[in-house]
């Protein structure tokens, strides 16, 4: 009896604590700003590719080397009825992987800026490569991605709610099973804008714990929403003081 009342309380103990720890995770006060290049870099997801206004893809590159950065030129093979004019910008993306149950997942590699253009191709000029960029990947209109960013940016609930909780399904840029804390390290969590959740809103990471019939969630992190679907949200984490996994729990910070 004297054994199962010292468990009880050591376990109260370390949920008072693991309660105190989340209250003051850093100094993140601007829960609501978001740069358009957080938005650009985090990719989004789609149920189908025919979802993209797909411009090209690119043919040729300037030089010997399989992957171009910042400055390199490239040609792009037009495969649509969209013809980009001289000093418009597009944006240079593949599609790398399925996330099981989400759809597609669309990672943005960088932006181009046309030189020269045809009704079969066009020149252009890299002015900012997030990853390294190679032939055969694809080509759409960079005022899409604008359009994106302030639709999500402007979209408000009407009440904010804080009581938003849920989970991590997956990683994206590494296994989707463990993945560890560091910067532009994207997830996904099962929230999105049918829970009400907002673009730049903060979530505490928690990791579940299962002892003598009680659970405890000790905060071990913390991730801003970069990208918001409607049953999901893009996030990056913030800071983390273990290696994050799948099955980990959200939950809004208020």
């Amino acid at each position: 009896m004297k054994i199962k009342i010292l468990c009880f309380f050591m376990m109260l103990t370390l949920s008072l604590i693991s309660f105190s720890y989340g209250q003051n995770w850093g100094n993140f006060k601007d829960v609501n700003k978001i740069t358009f290049y957080e938005f650009f870099r985090a990719g989004f997801l789609v149920n189908s590719s025919s979802q993209i206004p797909l411009i090209g893809k690119i043919s040729r590159i300037s030089r010997n080397p399989s992957y171009l950065t910042s400055h390199d030129l490239l040609i792009v093979h037009l495969i649509s009825n969209y013809y980009p004019k001289v000093n418009e910008k597009m944006t240079i993306f593949e599609i790398p992987r399925s996330i099981p149950g989400y759809g597609n997942y669309v990672e943005n590699l960088g932006i181009a800026k046309i030189l020269k253009s045809s009704h079969k191709q066009c020149l252009a000029e890299i002015i900012y490569a997030i990853h390294q960029i190679k032939r055969g990947d694809l080509v759409s209109p960079f005022l899409v991605e604008q359009s994106r960013f302030q639709y999500e940016k402007n979209y408000v609930q009407k009440t904010k709610l804080t009581h938003i909780r849920g989970k991590i399904v997956s990683g994206i840029y590494t296994s989707p099973v463990t993945f560890y804390s560091g910067v532009n390290q994207l997830v996904i969590i099962n929230v999105g804008t049918k829970e009400g959740a907002l673009l730049g809103q903060q979530f505490l990471i928690k990791r579940p714990l299962n002892s003598n019939r009680l659970s405890i969630f000790p905060t071990i992190g913390i991730l801003k929403i970069v990208q918001l679907g409607k049953n999901y949200s893009i996030a990056k984490i913030l800071n983390a003081k273990i290696p994050i996994q799948k099955g980990f729990m959200v939950k809004c910070r208020k």
